[in-house]
């Protein structure tokens, strides 16, 4: 099914839904598009004034990172308030744990964790090994994935460390987007064309 300018996608809690931004460059309204997969339809559009990029749904509330900022979108309310400015650009790609908000900015050549005030926690920034991170994923440890320059980075839970886990030496093309399933330990990484990967991560 076609969703116009669709930007991310994000697994919704309701079953059969995934929820999908747009940004409305192409001539479209932005906002957050919820999809039920089974019937393939949009069951329900909720407009957003900003521009609406990276985004994640926890508890019934989108969170979303805009040009003006990072902000979150009650879907029962339909009310829309801002978490936080600092770092969040119009291409930002945004994940979550129970404790957390992890974000990357893509020029600042960063990944930034703060919490659902939007205080920051911390701010990873090397720019030999991050190079306009793309799509970020967050297992419930604070472990994050992030998809960098056809490399997948791991960033420790304090954001000191890091580990280069995958390149193109696996596969990776113009790798565009990741998620990691938090059930089963895998790691799905999609190149821009033809191909998707999934990797089997281990902790040992």
């Amino acid at each position: 099914m076609g969703i116009p300018s669709a930007y991310d996608i994000a697994n919704g809690t309701i079953d059969n839904t995934v929820i999908v931004s747009s940004n409305g460059i192409v001539n479209t309204s932005t906002g957050i598009n919820i999809v039920d997969i089974q019937e393939r339809k949009i069951s329900k559009y909720v407009p957003i004034e900003s521009y609406c990029y990276g985004l994640v749904e926890r508890d019934g509330h989108v969170i979303f990172c805009s040009e003006p900022g990072m902000k979150i979108l009650n879907l029962h309310t339909e009310t829309v308030s801002t978490i936080t400015t600092k770092g969040v650009s119009s291409t930002s790609f945004i994940d979550t744990n129970v404790k957390n908000i992890y974000y990357t900015t893509y020029f600042g050549n960063s990944v930034t964790c703060c919490d659902f005030q939007g205080a920051i926690k911390w701010t990873f920034k090397d720019d030999t090994i991050l190079k306009n991170p793309q799509g970020i994923s967050v297992d419930e440890n604070g472990f994050s994935f992030v998809l960098s320059n056809d490399s997948v980075v791991l960033i420790s839970p304090c954001g000191k460390q890091h580990k280069t886990i995958l390149s193109s030496n696996d596969g990776l093309r113009d790798a565009q987007a990741l998620h990691y399933d938090k059930a089963r330990n895998i790691l799905l990484v999609a190149n821009k064309e033809e191909k998707a990967f999934l990797y089997k991560i281990n902790r040992n």
